[in-house]
C-alpha cells in the first residue's frame, strides 16, 4: 500500500508506560524473565495476570462512578440525568 498504513492506534504514552510497569511488576512476582528465553506459557501467565488486573481496575473505576452518581455527585456516568 502506497503511503503506509494510515490506521494507527493512538495510545496515550502514560497508558503504555503503566502497562509496561505492570508487566515488569508481574513478571517479578511470577519469577518470569522478560527475555528471549522465556517460554510462551510463562509469557502467557504474565499476560493473563495483566488482563485480570486491568479488568479489576476498570470494574473498580466503574463502581466508583456509579457510587458517586448514587450519592448525589453528578461527576460520574455520562448518561446521568444531571448532564
Amino acid at each position: 500500500m502506497a503511503g503506509g498504513n494510515k490506521n494507527k492506534l493512538l495510545v496515550p504514552r502514560a497508558a503504555e508506560d503503566a502497562v509496561d510497569k505492570m508487566k515488569e511488576e508481574i513478571s517479578q512476582e511470577f519469577n518470569v524473565g522478560l527475555d528471549a528465553n522465556t517460554t510462551a506459557r510463562e509469557n502467557g501467565s504474565v499476560g493473563d495476570e495483566i488482563v485480570k488486573r486491568m479488568i479489576k481496575i476498570a470494574e473498580e473505576s466503574m463502581n466508583d462512578k456509579i457510587n458517586n452518581v448514587l450519592m448525589g455527585s453528578c461527576t460520574g456516568l455520562f448518561f446521568h440525568p444531571c448532564y
